[in-house]
This record gives structure tokens, C-alpha cells and sequence, in this order.
């Protein structure tokens, strides 16, 4: 079909292929990228595509994956998002409905990555963010094996802005799908650094409760309560997500904890990444089984072994 560019100008001229952008070229000139394969223009200096690509494409950035998975997008990989505006940063979108956590009331939801530790072990340091005033910074991806930046008092998940709600779960199995899961709003302030925003968990503890949406972890419960502090060996209090517990109160021995208690365990961590403390007892709802049926009052207070390698803790966010 043609392309119509307007009133004739001596000005405005058709350069050419080029496989970068030239410059120097004026306010209208076009071009044909042989790159990708596009016709641009010259809008004050930069050139941009004279039509855009597909939604999530870098030229083209989505508001977040539920926007996507509205557009019809059902292929799980890596598109670009914008979420709280500015240049857009790639994020591993889950979008094809096809998980166990996108099930009955989670169907027709799209997910972005927000944080993948590959070993059993969790740390309370996890669920600070180290996704802080988004412009251009890309999320995880699914191939990762830690998010975690390191150190006593590093960052693990990539939560923006604009996030309204998350996905946190654990699987021990060799694949991305989540056997224990909660989909809950998210929790906290971005302006006043609590929750889930909290971009450092030293000398931080607070509990936050959110509206809760589905929860699938092992015994049953509403998973709906947030525990946010450091991992050590001073007390047996939660870190993560709990079905009602209290925030002060010692939960060795329950069954109502997603996350972490504060122990003596001493167990160092798969594929060679250290934590930050080696301080854990971790907790799937009633599940003692990571290590061939041994655990500590319903926790993994265990050495690795062979189906222990495959434990991962994940969260989304839409």
C-alpha cells in the first residue's frame, strides 16, 4: 500500500537502507532500517519506527503483563513493560494461563517475574526490592538462578510501582510451576519504603495483612498475613507469608507458614550461592517432605539432597 509522508519538501528526504540509525539527517527524513526491517522517521533527532511492533516490543512497551495477556499474548517469555512509566526495562512474562497457579480463580491473569531463588533455603533479606523508581531497568529471567544481590543486607525481588498484586510460592520440583503458592494484593508503600517496597529488611520488622485472593500450600489456609524481618538465630518468629500467625509469637512447629523461621539450622545453600545468613528452618504449610520425609515440626531444617537440588522460591507480580 503506498505511504503518504505529506507535502513535498527540499527539506525532507528519503536517505535510504541503513543498518543503523545516521545522523545528522532533519526533522522528517526517512529511512528503511535493514535491521528491523522498518520503515522510520526523523522526529527531532532520533528515528522511530513508522508504525509500532507489537505490544511488548521495545518500541511498543506494555503497562505491565495483564496488559498483555489482554491483548491476547499466550507465549510466556521476555517483553518489554514500562510499568510506572518511562523507558521500558524486559521482564519474563508468564502469560499462557496454562500453570497450576493460574488456575480457578487465577485464570486470565498475566504474571511478570519478580524474584527466583534456586535452593530450599529462604532468608527473610529476600523480600527486599531491588526495583526501585523503575525507568528502564529489566526484571529477572526465568532462567535465573538467584535474583538475590548479595550480601547481609542485599535485595532479591523486582516489584514496581504500579504492581497491585503478587504471586509468592515454592516447588521442589524441576520446573517453573508452583506446587505452594498465595496470589495476594500487594502489600506496602513505595513513597514510605514499607512492604514489599522495602528496598533494605536491616533492622526492620513489621506485619502487614493484605486482601487475599487464592492460596494453594500444603494443609489448606488463607495465606494472607505478611512477615517482614531479617534471618537470624535470635528468635523463632515467621518471615514470609503465614495463615494468621502472630508477628511476635514463636511458630516452631506450626503448620501456617509460607516463608521462613528465624533457627539455629546451619545449612549452606545449592549451586554454590551463599546467603546471607545461615540462620533458617524453612516452611511449606504442613510439608515435611523435601528431604526423604525429615523436616522440624513441619519446616526443612535439612541437608540438600537429590529432590532438595530442584527447591525454588518464586514471586510474580501483574
Amino acid at each position: 500500500m503506498p505511504l503518504h509522508v505529506g507535502a513535498g519538501s527540499s527539506a525532507i528526504q528519503y536517505k535510504g537502507p541503513f543498518a543503523t540509525d545516521p545522523a545528522g539527517d532533519s526533522t522528517g527524513d526517512l529511512i528503511f532500517d535493514t535491521t528491523v526491517k522498518a520503515f522510520k522517521f526523523n522526529d527531532g533527532g532520533t528515528y522511530k519506527k513508522v508504525s509500532l511492533g507489537a505490544l511488548g516490543e521495545q518500541d511498543n512497551p506494555a503497562s505491565g503483563p495483564q496488559a498483555l495477556y489482554d491483548s491476547g499474548q499466550r507465549t510466556n517469555g521476555l517483553y518489554y513493560l514500562a510499568p510506572d512509566g518511562g523507558s521500558a526495562g524486559q521482564f519474563y512474562c508468564w502469560v499462557d494461563g496454562s500453570t497450576t497457579f493460574a488456575s480457578g480463580t487465577n485464570s486470565g491473569y498475566g504474571w511478570a517475574l519478580a524474584m527466583r531463588i534456586n535452593h530450599p533455603f529462604f532468608y527473610g533479606q529476600y523480600m527486599a526490592n531491588r526495583l526501585d523508581g523503575h525507568n528502564g531497568q529489566a526484571g529477572p529471567n526465568i532462567t535465573d538462578v538467584s535474583t538475590y544481590s548479595g550480601g547481609s543486607d542485599g535485595a532479591a525481588t523486582y516489584i514496581p510501582d504500579a504492581a497491585t498484586h503478587v504471586l509468592f510460592g515454592f516447588t521442589n520440583a524441576n520446573d517453573n510451576q508452583l506446587t505452594d503458592w498465595t496470589h495476594t494484593t500487594v502489600v506496602g508503600d513505595s513513597t514510605n519504603n514499607t512492604g514489599l517496597y522495602r528496598t533494605a529488611i536491616s533492622s526492620y520488622s513489621n506485619h502487614m495483612s493484605s486482601t487475599h485472593v487464592q492460596s494453594n500450600v500444603s494443609g489448606g489456609g488463607t495465606y494472607d498475613d505478611w512477615h517482614f524481618r531479617t534471618t537470624n538465630s535470635t528468635y523463632y518468629y515467621p518471615c514470609g507469608v503465614s495463615n494468621g500467625l502472630n508477628h511476635n509469637s514463636g511458630c516452631d512447629g506450626t503448620n501456617n507458614l509460607l516463608g521462613v523461621m528465624n533457627d539455629s539450622c546451619s545449612q549452606k545453600t545449592y549451586n554454590g550461592f551463599q546467603a546471607p545468613s545461615q540462620h533458617s528452618e524453612t516452611y511449606v504449610g504442613n510439608r515435611k517432605n523435601l528431604n526423604s520425609g525429615n523436616g522440624a515440626g513441619g519446616a526443612y531444617c535439612v541437608n540438600e539432597s537429590s529432590n532438595a537440588q530442584y527447591g525454588k522460591w518464586m514471586m510474580w507480580w501483574r
